[in-house]
């Protein structure tokens, strides 16, 4: 609170305030063109600043692998991610422009590999019973839910993004979410893109959970 009204950036603090040079000014008509810019780029907070900045204490960073700190599991550089050194939340952490809004995947559609709480967010499937699974049997967690369709015909397009439904181990059938690299699965839940366990040489890759056998 760089005025002393009370308003500033912490949760120490009464609320936001847009400009921390005025003591009677932290929000309304008062705050117009205002931007707060610690470093001096021109980014920071507010409808004067260029634009957000991920890292105010450093002239040189606000948007990009630059704003990955200690604490933010931020894969596309925006700042936005999972953890308390972030700036907020990340809908998509594969697009640098998109962390919130409309460029976001509606989460409601459900597809193959989405993460879920349960079967209702996992409208997407189209073949085998929509199922949100957080663990295989008590032996494999699947962290942050996987949305699959369980019990789908093997070799079956099972959603819209290209979901393959996989008979795992010859008695389980689950829709997986195929893959050609880590960066295609959720990296920051631990997802990686491999091979299933026993699987022969060159066999398809998907989306699989950390710890996988």
């Amino acid at each position: 609170d760089m005025d002393g009204d009370g308003y500033g950036q912490g949760a120490g603090c009464l609320g936001f305030d847009c400009n921390d040079n005025d003591v009677s000014c932290w929000a309304g008509p008062c705050c117009a063109n205002q931007c707060i810019d610690q470093d001096g780029d021109s980014y920071g907070q507010g409808q004067a600043c260029l634009g957000p900045d991920c890292n105010d204490n450093d002239v040189s960073c606000w948007v990009g692998p630059c704003c990955n700190q200690p604490g933010c599991i931020d894969q596309d550089g925006d700042g936005y991610g999972q953890g308390q050194a972030c700036l907020g939340p990340d809908c998509n952490d594969n697009d640098v422009s998109c962390w919130t809004g409309s460029c976001c995947v509606n989460p409601s559609a459900g597809m193959v590999g989405d993460a879920c709480t349960d079967s209702t967010d996992c409208g997407g499937i189209i073949d085998g019973t929509p199922t949100c699974l957080t663990d295989i049997m008590g032996f494999v967690t699947l962290p942050g839910g996987y949305c699959t369709g369980d019990g789908c015909t093997p070799g079956n397009t099972c959603d819209s993004q290209g979901g393959v439904c996989v008979d795992i181990m010859g008695f389980l059938q689950y829709c997986l979410d195929p893959c050609g690299s880590d960066t295609d699965c959720r990296q920051a839940e631990g997802y990686i893109c491999d091979v299933l366990p026993n699987s022969d040489p060159g066999s398809p890759t998907f989306c699989l959970p950390p710890g996988m056998p």
